[in-house]
C-alpha cells in the first residue's frame, strides 16, 4: 500500500475487504490526500479541513478516500466516516452536479426570502445562513455564490440565468519574504505611515483628494464592492491618474450597509450607493478637479460617534496591510503586555477593572474566563465565527475590515491565559473573509508577530485559520471542542466525553478585537478603554429601518438604541409592534418593552404587517432542520412546536390550547442539552408572553391581525 501514497500503521487491523476498499483509490487520488494531509497536519481542526479541501477537490469524500484519511492521520475510520456523515458541506458520494444550496436566514430578514424558497422546490439544501444578509437571499452553486435573488430568478438557477456570479477578490501578498521585527520596528513603521492614515481620519475640505478609499463589502455585497473598486482602478488608469490618485480597499462601516461607499481623502467626504456608473462619473469629476465635492455627499465628521469604538479601523485602514494596521496603534497592547514590568498578570487585572466581558445575554466578565482557562491549563484559544449566530453581520464586519484586531486579541487572551495555540474560524461560505485572514496570518507571522519568540521574546503563539461549521449546533462549546479539537462529530458533547476533551478558551471576534483596543488604550487613555469595554455591537434590521450596525452602551435599550444611531436612515418609517432581539435564538418583545437589546446582539423590528405566528413557523423550520438530534426535547420538542404554529397559520388547529403549546416549549427549555433547543422553547414562551392576543386570534378566531396568513374563511372547515 505505500506505493499508492497511503503508509501502512501498525495499529490498523488487516482485513480482506478493507485492502479491497483502499485498492479502489488511484495513485492519483492517493498523492492528493497525501499532500493536503501534510498540508495541516498536527493543526487543530486538521481533519475537518482537510476532509473540506478533499471534497472540493474531488467532488465528494468516498469511502476509499476516507480510510485512507483515516490511516493518515492515525485514526479510528469510524471517526472520518462520523465526521462526513453530519458535515452537510460533505458527501461520501460525487455529485453528480454542482449542489444547491439557499440561505435559510433570509426567510426572515429580508425580501422575497419566502418566495425564493418556495420557488427552488425541493431541489436545493437550505441552511441556517451563507454570510451575506445584504446580498440575500443569497444561493452557491458549486463554487458559484448568486446574490439578490427573486423568486424568478430561484427557478432560473438550474439554467444560469437571472442571477449573478459571486466574484472572489483575491488579496495580494505583499513584499518579498521578510525580516523579523522588533519593538523598534514598529515603532518606525508608525512614524512612516502614521501620517497617511491619520490624514484619512480627518476632514481637510480645501485640500485634494489624493485616495479613495473604496469599501470591500465585508458586511453586506461583496459582488457589487468589486465591481465599483474595479471601475475605479480601471478609469484612472486609462486617464493616466493611477499614480497621483491612489484606490485603496478598507472595511466596511456600521452605516453604510447594503451599499457600496466611496470616501475621498484627506478632504473627508464619502458618497453612499455608488454603482459602476456613479464610480465612472466620479473619476471623470476627480480628474479634472481634485477639489471636487460630489452632491449629497456625507462628511466624515458625522461619524465621530465610531472614532474610538471597536470599528474605529474599518473604513480607515486598509485590512490586507499589517504596516497601516500597525500605524494605528495595532499590536501596542501586545507590546505593553510583553515589555511591561507587570506583565500577563497585570494585564490580566487592567481587564479586570476595565468590565471587558463575552459577548451574550449573561457577559461573563472576560478576565474571570480568562483566570478559570489558565487555571484549567488550556492549551488553545478559539475564536468562532458561526455564521448562523446572531451577530453575523457585526462579525463580518470586524473580519472583514480589522481582521488583524481580532488576531491581536487571540494572541493576547492565549498570553492571558497560558494558551500556545488559537484557532480563528471565519464561516465557511465566506471566501473572501478566510482569504484575509489567511493573508492576515501570513503577514503576521513573516514579521514575526507569530510564531516563536514574538517580538524576540519568550512568548511564542501560533494562529491557524479554519472555516467554521455552517451548522448551528456548533454555538454549543461542546461540540465546538468535539469537532474542531477531538476530532468528532458537530453535535454536543455528553458530561463523559466533555471532561475527556481537550480543555480551550472561547473569545468571540468581537471580544477579541475589543480586548486588544482595551490593552493599547489602558495605559493613557484609562476613560476611553472602560468606555470601549462597556459597549456592544448591535445589527438593526427589518422593512421599517435602513441596516445598520451600531454600537451602543451594552445597556441600550430599543428606545435607547434609536435615539443613539447615528446611521442613515434609521429613524422608524413605519409603527413598530415589536422587535425579535438575538435572531434564531432570539426573545420576543413587544413596543414599549424596558428590556436591554445591545447583549442580543441583533434587533428585527416587526411592523404591523409582520405576522408573528408565520415568523415563528419559518424560524422554527429553521432550528427543526439544525437539530443535531442528541436528544430527545430538541429532536422531538423543536418539530412539535413547529407543527403547532404551522397549523395556527393554516388554520389546521384541530382544537388545539396554547396551554398545550406553551407546556412543550417550558419542556423544551428545561431540558434540551444544548442552547438549539433551549433558544427554541425560549423564543415561543417569549412570543406567547408579548403577542398572545394575535397568537390567539389565529387559534381561536381563525383570523391573522397581519393580514399574511390564508386562513380559511367563516364557514370552512379548519
Amino acid at each position: 500500500m505505500s506505493g499508492k501514497g497511503v503508509p501502512s500503521t501498525a495499529n490498523w487491523p488487516a482485513g480482506a475487504a478493507y485492502e479491497e476498499d483502499l485498492a479502489l483509490l488511484s495513485e492519483g487520488d492517493a498523492a492528493v490526500v497525501d499532500e493536503l494531509v501534510e498540508d495541516v497536519k498536527g493543526t487543530p481542526g486538521a481533519l475537518q479541513a482537510i476532509l473540506g479541501r478533499l471534497n472540493k477537490v474531488m467532488g465528494g469524500v468516498s469511502p476509499p478516500v476516507q480510510e485512507a484519511v483515516a490511516r493518515r492521520l492515525a485514526v479510528p475510520p469510524v471517526t472520518v466516516q462520523q465526521v462526513v456523515s453530519f458535515d452537510p458541506d460533505l458527501s461520501a458520494l460525487p455529485s453528480s452536479g454542482p449542489t444547491v444550496r439557499l440561505c435559510g436566514g433570509a426567510v426572515c430578514l429580508v425580501p422575497y426570502g419566502l418566495g425564493v424558497h418556495r420557488a427552488a422546490g425541493g431541489g436545493a439544501t437550505v441552511l441556517p445562513c451563507l454570510g451575506a444578509c445584504w446580498g440575500a437571499p443569497v444561493a452557491e452553486e458549486g463554487s458559484l455564490r448568486y446574490e439578490e435573488l427573486t423568486p424568478s430568478a430561484a427557478r432560473e438557477l438550474g439554467a444560469a440565468t437571472g442571477a449573478w456570479p459571486f466574484r472572489r477578490h483575491r488579496p495580494p501578498l505583499r513584499g518579498a519574504p521578510a525580516s523579523v521585527w522588533r519593538q523598534e520596528d514598529l515603532q518606525r513603521v508608525r512614524q512612516h505611515v502614521g501620517e497617511r492614515v491619520a490624514r484619512r481620519a480627518r476632514t481637510a475640505t480645501d485640500l485634494e483628494v489624493r485616495e479613495l478609499l473604496v469599501c470591500n463589502g465585508s458586511g453586506c455585497s461583496v459582488r457589487a464592492a468589486d465591481r465599483v473598486a474595479e471601475v475605479i482602478s480601471r478609469s484612472l488608469a486609462e486617464r493616466g491618474a493611477d499614480f497621483s490618485l491612489r484606490v485603496v480597499r478598507v472595511g466596511c462601516r456600521g452605516g453604510d450597509l447594503g451599499m457600496v461607499t466611496v470616501a475621498g481623502s484627506p478632504t473627508g467626504w464619502r458618497v453612499r450607493g455608488v454603482d459602476e456608473a456613479r464610480a465612472a462619473a466620479l473619476v471623470a469629476e476627480l480628474c479634472r478637479d481634485r477639489r471636487f465635492v460630489p452632491r449629497q455627499a456625507v462628511w466624515l465628521q458625522d461619524d465621530r460617534a465610531i472614532a474610538s469604538g471597536v470599528l474605529r479601523r474599518c473604513g480607515v485602514v486598509d485590512p490586507c496591510s499589517l504596516e497601516e494596521y500597525i500605524a494605528s496603534d495595532g499590536f501596542r497592547a501586545l507590546e505593553r503586555v510583553l515589555a511591561g514590568a507587570s506583565g500577563p498578570a497585570g494585564a490580566l487585572a487592567e481587564v479586570e477593572e476595565s468590565g471587558l466581558g463575552l459577548r451574550g445575554e449573561e457577559g461573563q466578565p472576560l478576565g474571570r474566563a480568562l483566570a478559570a482557562a489558565a487555571a484549567a491549563g488550556v492549551s488553545t484559544v478559539l475564536c468562532p465565527f458561526i455564521s448562523t449566530e446572531v451577530h453575523l453581520v457585526a462579525d463580518s464586519l470586524l473580519l472583514g475590515g480589522d481582521p488583524f484586531a481580532v488576531i491581536e486579541g487571540v494572541i493576547l487572551a492565549g498570553l492571558l491565559c497560558g494558551a500556545r495555540q488559537g484557532v480563528v474560524m471565519p464561516p465557511a461560505g465566506a471566501h473572501h473573509l478566510i482569504e484575509e485572514l489567511e493573508l492576515a496570518v501570513v503577514l503576521a507571522r513573516r514579521r514575526g508577530l507569530l510564531g516563536p519568540a514574538i517580538l524576540g521574546g519568550a512568548f511564542s503563539f501560533e494562529v491557524a485559520v479554519i472555516p467554521a461549521p455552517r451548522r448551528l449546533v456548533a454555538i454549543d462549546e461542546s461540540a465546538l471542542r468535539r469537532h474542531v479539537l477531538g476530532h468528532g462529530t458537530l453535535t454536543p458533547a455528553p458530561r463523559a466525553i466533555s471532561e475527556g476533551l481537550p480543555a480551550a478558551l472561547v473569545i468571540d471576534p468581537e471580544s477579541a478585537a475589543r480586548l486588544s483596543g482595551v490593552l493599547a488604550m489602558t495605559e493613557k487613555e484609562p476613560h476611553r478603554a472602560r468606555v470601549l469595554a462597556g459597549q456592544r455591537l448591535v445589527t438593526v434590521v427589518g422593512s421599517p429601518v435602513s441596516p445598520a450596525v451600531v454600537e451602543v452602551p451594552a445597556a441600550t435599550t430599543l428606545n435607547d438604541l434609536f435615539r443613539r444611531s447615528t446611521a442613515p436612515g434609521s429613524g422608524i418609517a413605519k409603527p413598530v409592534k415589536g422587535i425579535l432581539a438575538g435572531g434564531l435564538l432570539g426573545v420576543f418583545q413587544a413596543h414599549g418593552s424596558g428590556a436591554a437589546v445591545a447583549s442580543r446582539g441583533s434587533v428585527l423590528l416587526l411592523d404591523g404587517a409582520t405576522c408573528v405566528v408565520a415568523l415563528l413557523v419559518s424560524l422554527l423550520s429553521t432550528l427543526a432542520r439544525e437539530a443535531c438530534g442528541a436528544c430527545a426535547p430538541g429532536r422531538i420538542g423543536v418539530r412539535a412546536l413547529r407543527e403547532a404554529f404551522a397549523a395556527m397559520a393554516e388554520g389546521r388547529t384541530g382544537g388545539g390550547s396554547l396551554a398545550a403549546v406553551e407546556d412543550i416549549a417550558a419542556h423544551l427549555q428545561a431540558t434540551a442539552r444544548c442552547d438549539l433547543g433551549r433558544g427554541a422553547g425560549r423564543m415561543v414562551i417569549s412570543a406567547i408572553a408579548e403577542f398572545r392576543a394575535e397568537i390567539e386570534a389565529h387559534l381561536r378566531d381563525a383570523q391573522c391581525p397581519a393580514g399574511q396568513c390564508h386562513l380559511p374563511a367563516a364557514g370552512e372547515p379548519r
